[in-house]
């Protein structure tokens, strides 16, 4: 039993040395299992890749910013996993380097909408080390950085007091 319908053992395991990306991702592709994709990865020796976050899908609550799907397709199509869970953009940019999905929307908002599923709130940045990285776990709003600094000062009020 190969777990694919069209994709055999050597297809993926082609995929897996020119294109390393999650599982998930090569499965979507190829139309296959993940686990047929994970097996092909183990029998090649190489590294366990998480599976991609985006395929966890959440359910909408009120007040949720909802993604077409036509949207998040193309983001993903766009948005290449790179190692370490990062992910390199691979259309356009614009003259001051943003990576961009459209003329008026940065590929930042984007991926922040994708993974938030909501708008951000002020400029989104990139939280790692990685340069222009467009995932969206990677990014932060106004809000989180805020959040992030009252905690940092919680701990730090704590630390004085112990």
């Amino acid at each position: 039993m190969s777990g694919c319908r069209g994709a055999s053992w050597e297809s993926i395991a082609r995929t897996l040395k020119t294109d390393n990306a999650p599982d998930a991702e090569i499965a979507d592709r190829l139309h296959c299992a993940p686990a047929f994709v994970r097996r092909v990865r183990k029998d090649l020796g190489m590294r366990p890749w998480p599976v991609r976050v985006e395929l966890q899908r959440r359910s909408v609550k009120p007040g949720d910013c909802e993604v077409a799907a036509e949207v998040e397709r193309r983001y993903f199509e766009l948005a290449v996993v790179i190692e370490d869970g990062h992910r390199r953009w691979r259309g356009r940019f614009s003259k001051d380097n943003v990576p961009m999905y459209s003329h008026k929307d940065s590929a930042y908002r984007v991926a922040f909408r994708i993974q938030h599923r909501r708008e951000p709130v002020g400029q989104v940045r990139v939280e790692c080390e990685r340069a222009r990285c467009v995932e969206g776990l990677h990014l932060s709003d106004q809000l989180m950085r805020e959040r992030a600094k009252e905690l940092r000062q919680e701990m730090e009020a704590l630390d004085g007091r112990l």
